[in-house]
């Protein structure tokens, strides 16, 4: 069953990229395939994300509509990713009628904050009780899918995504499978993957047990900060000596605890208890679900934890994970550069911008400020939202002109050192009415991160929105707009 494009009467903003009814706001994550982006809905203004799909194989197609499929059938739970639309034949209109391409889209509700899994490393491990409420709340989602038909077969904590509240979300079902029949497919990440999946993968496995046991990896990294083993295989000596039921496995795991200053007096006789009938290799003895909600452990009393507790907890970390997401994203990219790979497809100013461009730079009477290596330290206190555009470095600063004055932004002021602009309140009241721009403060800040293609002398630059004061939710708006109109930079 497809859903499809909904037809629409309504007069879109040609200034917006859009897909359907959707106008593009942002890139999210990319991968293999596609795209996702944040998106808004025109009308309802609503926000969502999209994965965007180009120039789909007949395989990857089939397999796309085979996740649409189960997603449609899994749509009415609080703890999985609901899918709000499907688009098949979609067109992808490019901004101020740039051109249009053939897409295929789904449409998925937002989770701002994330997966699960950047929370767990920056805290190294969750109070108990919080790490009970996930697991019940994941197990919840797991449940409702198994009496759905369908297994999900790659459960882990980067799929476990966080709503705007911290509401657990069970996410990407590429590798869904039928509960009721036999699967043969080796599927899933290595770290979480039950061991029938290893070893049984020619002679076939359930799907409902390697989902309990994947899940069951999710608890241990949720309350211990670090996993249980490298792989549920034989030749694993951790997983080996747990599968023992050899003393020395946990007096290993309180010894890591205790070196991280984490307390240990969860991990009594019934944690272990809980966690041996979860991992053990022969899926028939494993624990089901129910087996694993009336455990002593996960019936033991606590702190009673709801949802607002859950949000203050998390919320306090919030700065940490995205400290801790744009190092990784150094990292990557300092990778990148090793390996000479460049994922970024340089281009220069369109042709039909170009004199504009040209005319605002010569237009500019001082020198050009200087473009340095990037040094996002002195803005890591601020909340911040960053973009990339491949450009020519004499073209920089004139195009971040261009596309302000296209926001009827004017009068900001400009660090002579170096591009950084401040924009205060006597500047956004073009793009906000009054009362939406008090007090709003953002600093711009733009830096060099490499060089991408030597014959045309293009680079990569980040551009960085931080808020300096103000509502967030305008701070947003703004800089949203902005990447929109930096689209056909990039």
């Amino acid at each position: 069953m497809e859903i499809e494009e909904q037809k629409s009467n309504f007069n879109f903003d040609a200034n917006k990229s859009r897909v359907g009814n959707y106008y593009i706001i942002r890139l999210l994550d990319s991968g293999a395939q596609g795209k996702v982006k944040l998106v808004q809905h025109a009308q309802n203004k609503k926000y969502f994300a999209m994965k965007i799909y180009t120039e789909l194989g007949q395989q990857a197609l089939d397999d796309m509509q085979k996740e649409v499929q189960a997603l449609q059938l899994i749509n009415n739970h609080e703890n999985v990713l609901k899918m709000v639309e499907f688009i098949y034949d979609g067109e992808y209109v490019k901004a101020k009628n740039k051109g249009s391409y053939k897409v295929t889209a789904v449409v998925l509700e937002l989770a701002p904050n994330g997966c699960l899994f950047d929370y767990v490393k920056v805290m190294q491990g969750f109070h108990i009780d919080i790490a009970r409420y996930y697991f019940r709340k994941l197990l919840s989602g797991l449940k409702y899918m198994h009496e759905k038909g369908l297994v999900h077969r790659d459960i882990k904590l980067e799929n476990l995504l966080l709503s705007e509240n911290y509401t657990l979300k069970i996410a990407d079902f590429g590798f869904v499978g039928a509960s009721n029949q036999i699967l043969y497919e080796n599927l899933g990440t290595k770290t979480y993957k039950a061991p029938e999946i290893h070893t049984y993968s020619k002679q076939g496995y359930q799907g409902e047990p390697t989902d309990v046991f994947s899940a069951g990896v999710c608890f241990f990294i949720i309350c211990c900060g670090h996993y249980p083993f490298n792989q549920a295989i034989p030749q694993d000596k951790l997983y080996n000596a747990q599968q023992q039921k050899n003393q020395s496995y946990w007096q290993y795991q309180i010894k890591s605890l205790t070196q991280k200053k984490i307390k240990t007096d969860f991990v009594n006789e019934n944690f272990i208890k809980l966690m041996n009938g979860i991992f053990t290799s022969n899926p028939n003895e494993r624990y089901t679900i129910d087996q694993v909600l009336e455990s002593e452990f996960m019936q033991a009393p606590g702190v009673d934890i709801n949802q607002d507790i859950i949000s203050f907890n998390l919320n306090m970390s919030k700065e940490q994970v995205e400290k801790s997401r744009l190092q990784e994203l150094k990292e990557k990219v300092q990778q990148n550069n090793q390996n000479g790979s460049d994922n970024h497809q340089a281009r220069a100013v369109p042709e039909n911008l170009q004199g504009e461009i040209n005319n605002i730079r010569e237009g500019f009477q001082k020198q050009l400020p200087a473009i340095p290596q990037f040094q996002e330290a002195e803005i890591l206190g601020l909340e911040n939202s960053s973009t990339q555009m491949a450009l020519k470095k004499d073209e920089l600063y004139p195009v971040i002109i261009y596309i302000l004055k296209n926001m009827k932004i004017e009068g900001y002021q400009l660090d002579e050192e170096r591009i950084k602009i401040k924009l205060e309140k006597s500047q956004l009241c073009a793009f906000f009415n009054n009362d939406e721009a008090e007090e709003l403060a953002v600093k711009i800040q733009v830096g060099f991160n490499k060089q991408t293609d030597q014959q045309q002398n293009l680079q990569i630059f980040n551009i960085c929105f931080a808020r300096k004061s103000g509502d967030y939710v305008n701070f947003r708006n703004l800089f949203d707009q902005f990447v929109a109109l930096s689209e056909q930079f990039q």
